[in-house]
């Protein structure tokens, strides 16, 4: 499907004073008070779940505008040439779209600093099909983005494979997993970070081969020799990375930082289909009394108790949400393996758990950090986060905190802690198994899925369009002045 609508984003517009000389494009946007950004519609890049936005291109673009002091204007384009071609013909001031830098369009496109690198990678389904290599996958259903970095890929691959053939279409990188994933499509090429999303929703997917080196992506901007707003966001991205905030938000998106578990996502795939029907309307009620994402809640319960509320641990806790004795009645509930109370005690605790940690902790660290408090105890997380500040990490940044988690479990390091010694180790799994729950529950729960041709026409208040992981930006450092990027290596 084609996307033709925009997402109007209203931010705070200063007004712009010149005197007498010709403002440059990125005076211009900020007296016009709007930056016109093109995207791709994906779990990766822009997308739409619920009442929110969010993806790494929407994040980053929105701090840009925000950094900007304008509104942010954000229209989604399946098609990567449509893309480019609106963005040749001044359609739009710059394209954070996932892209592949391509030197091959240097004479119309200019791009930023690289801000993620990618590995393209051949991807079939297990058990439907079985290539080593792209060569001995020659005589099958290959299929890519057409006018796409990786159809130029498969260009360059048929000099030295001659019987190589492919097909080359409209459909977005996730529509392609998805024809691989449902046995209608043999084989397509995909870059990892995509396949590593895909996999939560396709968990048969494989990566036969992997084509080249790490590529880097890169938001585009059209060539022409105003490169003021060019300047802005090269700065703007090596400001992120040197003060971490690229960081963050990349891991805000790439959730489940061990290994792919197969066997488990297959499970909990099939249990959101037998177990969680039964309970997805006390989810949905104690998430909405307690202000929590519904899916955020549910993905707890599975990870507690695989959505069974008989479950009981050896140390005696129960129900649905895995709560004490004590627990349970201290949120008002004495039979806690009923699954009413079991799920709204378990959202209240949270709740209260989330208020407990520091005030200097904002979303969605704070709710990381709630997350390993409700498995480990608030004390050893306190224990946690006085021990990354000890180390030289950010005490508020989950990013950091989860390094040092492990360590309370290390004589060396838990005797000068509070409250001694932790299974931190089983805390940070713990965490990672409910965000990675949590991404697959809102791609295969909500009708706004963040997988689907779902954005509409629309007008987001400032409250509305900044994801909870937003810090404004007042200015950059002057350390980035005068910067100059690195030499990239591009796919030849």
């Amino acid at each position: 499907m084609k996307f033709r609508q925009s997402l109007l984003v209203v931010l705070v517009v200063p007004l712009l004073v010149n005197c007498g000389s010709e403002p440059t494009l990125l005076e211009k946007i900020k007296h016009e008070g709007e930056l016109r950004v093109l995207t791709r519609p994906g779990p990766t890049t822009f997308y739409k779940a619920s009442d929110s936005y969010g993806g790494v291109e929407f994040e980053l673009a929105s701090l840009f505008a925000q950094h900007l002091g304008v509104a942010l204007v954000m229209t989604p384009e399946t098609d990567v040439r449509t893309i480019y071609s609106k963005l040749a013909n001044g359609e739009a001031h710059l394209a954070a779209a996932g892209l592949i830098k391509d030197p091959s369009r240097s004479d119309k496109i200019a791009y930023g600093s690289a801000y993620q690198w990618v590995r393209p990678q051949l991807v079939y389904r297990y058990n439907h099909n079985r290539a080593n290599s792209l060569q001995q996958a020659a005589a099958s259903q290959v299929e890519v983005h057409r006018h796409s970095v990786h159809a130029r890929l498969l260009r360059a691959k048929q000099q030295a494979i001659p019987d190589l053939v492919w097909d080359e279409s409209k459909r977005t990188p996730f529509e392609l997993l998805e024809r691989v994933w449902l046995g209608q499509l043999d084989y397509t090429i995909a870059n990892d970070n995509d396949i590593e999303v895909g996999l939560k929703v396709f968990p048969e997917l494989r990566v036969a081969e992997t084509l080249s080196e790490p590529v880097p992506l890169a938001w585009a901007f059209k060539q022409n020799e105003d490169a003021s707003l060019l300047r802005e966001a090269v700065k703007f991205t090596e400001y992120l990375k040197e003060t971490r905030q690229l960081d963050q938000i990349v891991d805000r998106y790439y959730a489940g930082h061990h290994e792919f578990d197969y066997v488990g996502t297959k499970r909990f795939l099939r249990h959101t289909r037998s177990r969680l029907p039964k309970y997805e309307k006390i989810f949905i009620e104690a998430a909405t009394q307690y202000q929590l994402p519904w899916q955020l809640l549910a993905a707890m319960g599975y990870q507690e108790s695989h959505w069974n509320p008989k479950a009981v641990s050896p140390t005696g806790v129960r129900g649905i949400m895995m709560l004490t004795r004590k627990t349970a009645f201290d949120m008002g509930f004495e039979n806690r393996i009923k699954p009413e109370n079991s799920i709204f005690g378990g959202a209240k605790y949270f709740k209260r758990i989330k208020r407990q940690i520091s005030d200097q902790v904002l979303e969605p660290d704070r709710t990381w950090l709630a997350l390993a408090a409700y498995n480990v105890g608030i004390g050893h997380v306190e224990d946690a986060q006085d021990l990354t500040a000890t180390l030289g990490g950010d005490p508020n940044k989950w990013i950091d905190v989860r390094k040092h988690l492990p360590l309370l479990k290390q004589e060396k390091w838990y005797t000068d802690t509070k409250y001694g010694k932790a299974r931190g180790d089983e805390a940070v799994l713990y965490v990672e198994n409910i965000r990675t729950y949590h991404d697959i529950l809102l791609a295969t729960t909500n009708t706004d899925s963040k997988w689907r041709d779902n954005t509409k026409e629309i007008t987001i208040t400032p409250n509305d369009i900044v994801p909870v992981s937003m810090q404004k930006i007042s200015g950059l450092d002057k350390r980035f002045l005068d910067i100059k990027e690195s030499p990239i290596t591009y796919i030849q």
